[in-house]
């Protein structure tokens, strides 16, 4: 009932039909909850294929899942990959769904932590600077895959354990990685407010 549940899910959840059975096969051969992946979606391009986001930095981002294109090369594995081939519903959710299991395995699997590095970029959120966190980002992505996981009736929520060992955050008190990345945040904070 795995599979039928997500679907089920996900469609409840105003997920573009088109897309549900894609974010559904690569959540499941990524191990990343479904509910992450359209939430991404929804914040990144709200389920428009032709998204393009045309960055300051002069690395504008492509498609569903708004990626640059080194970043889609290196997860492709294939560097004559064009920005062109990104507006491919298909291959932008598949390489999108590989970058975010990318970073929930950096971060431990904080689904809070991984959203923030896939906003900012690996390397400018690598190097522990919070001027890069966008913490509206971040928030509007948890409160959409939220919502995605309690879409639906009760029988058709798909608990995140069924798609990936990664367990959803616990937002009270006991969830440590959680406060452990707030308190890692602060700590950044303050020694940026020191300099």
């Amino acid at each position: 009932m795995g599979a039928l549940a997500t679907l089920l899910q996900l469609s409840a959840a105003t997920v573009p039909s088109a897309y549900t059975s894609i974010i559904i096969q690569e959540g499941n051969a990524q191990g990343v909850d479904p509910a992450l992946i359209a939430a991404v979606i929804q914040v990144e391009s709200s389920f428009r294929p032709d998204a393009v986001n045309p960055e300051p930095t002069g690395q504008p981002s492509y498609g569903l899942m708004q990626l640059q294109l080194a970043t889609a090369r290196d997860m492709a594995g294939d560097s004559s990959l064009q920005s062109s081939d990104l507006m491919d519903p298909s291959l932008n959710i598949a390489l999108g769904t590989k970058y975010l299991r990318y970073q929930l395995d950096r971060y431990g699997g904080n689904e809070a932590m991984a959203a923030a590095a896939y906003n900012a970029g690996s390397a400018r959120y690598r190097a522990g600077s919070s001027q890069f966190v966008n913490q509206t980002y971040v928030d509007r992505v948890l409160g959409a895959v939220s919502e995605f996981r309690q879409a639906g009736s009760s029988d058709a929520v798909l608990p995140s354990a069924e798609v990936s060992d990664t367990p959803p955050i616990d937002w009270s008190f006991g969830d440590w990685r959680l406060w452990a990345g707030i308190l890692v945040g602060l700590v950044v904070l303050l020694a940026l407010a020191r300099d």
